[in-house]
């Protein structure tokens, strides 16, 4: 909660900006908001964890193939 609470500051802050406010909320804060999330979950949640690290190794061999 309180990562979500510093990202939903942080937009409301932006957004005073107008809209290159809007946009770094979007292209920045948010995506940022959410890595913490996945980071805490991942530490937090033995569950979660399995399957992160399920899905970071498929995506390891889809993109890190030799060519």
């Amino acid at each position: 909660l309180p990562p979500f609470t510093v990202a939903f500051l942080v937009v409301r802050w932006l957004s005073d900006f107008g809209t290159i406010g809007d946009v770094i909320s979007v292209a920045a804060v948010g995506p940022l908001a959410f890595a913490v999330a996945v980071l805490v979950s991942r530490y937090t949640e033995p569950e979660f964890r399995t399957v992160l690290d399920r899905l970071i190794a498929w995506a390891t061999r889809l993109f890190m193939r030799p060519k």
